[in-house]
């Protein structure tokens, strides 16, 4: 959670701003059951269907 600036929802996609995109583990999201990641500079695009206002909603909480 520490290498996360902001996180927004966005139809089926939480799309984050992280502060080191190195460290985000792609491989273990999928593993996790998301459908997709997409990295672009320091905006990862985690695409997790229709559950993701209650998903952004839990993570701002631990946030």
């Amino acid at each position: 959670m520490e290498n996360i600036d902001e996180i927004d929802p966005c139809t089926t996609r939480l799309r984050s701003l992280v502060k080191d995109p190195s460290l985000v583990d792609a491989a273990l999201l999928r593993r996790a059951g998301v459908f997709g990641v997409m990295i672009n500079g320091r905006v990862v695009q985690v695409v997790v269907g229709p559950r993701v206002d209650t998903i952004a909603s839990d993570l701002a909480e631990l946030m």
